[in-house]
């Protein structure tokens, strides 16, 4: 693994690094979540994620079944952001 400086490696096997920059009350909300759950902003923002994709799983494969079938995406986007905007 090629290091950048002494203990730094550029990148962690199975990894890979993204650039992110937050601010404001999203940063504030970050925070407070790190320091009440113990775990590192990146850690909560990858939880986040993985909770975000399960939660609209069902959206994002009607997107994709309209796009191999050249429907039209939005149609399906619309119906199921509305119910998700119900629950």
């Amino acid at each position: 693994m090629e290091k950048r400086k002494v203990g730094r490696p550029i990148q962690k096997i199975g990894r890979v690094k993204i650039g992110l920059s937050i601010d404001g009350e999203t940063n504030s909300y970050l925070t407070e979540l790190s320091v009440n759950s113990g775990k590192t902003k990146s850690r909560i923002i990858e939880e986040s994620i993985a909770l975000y994709y399960e939660n609209n799983k069902e959206l994002t494969d009607k997107i994709i079944l309209a796009n191999k079938l050249k429907d039209d995406p939005y149609h399906h986007f619309r119906d199921v952001l509305k119910k998700s905007m119900d629950k």
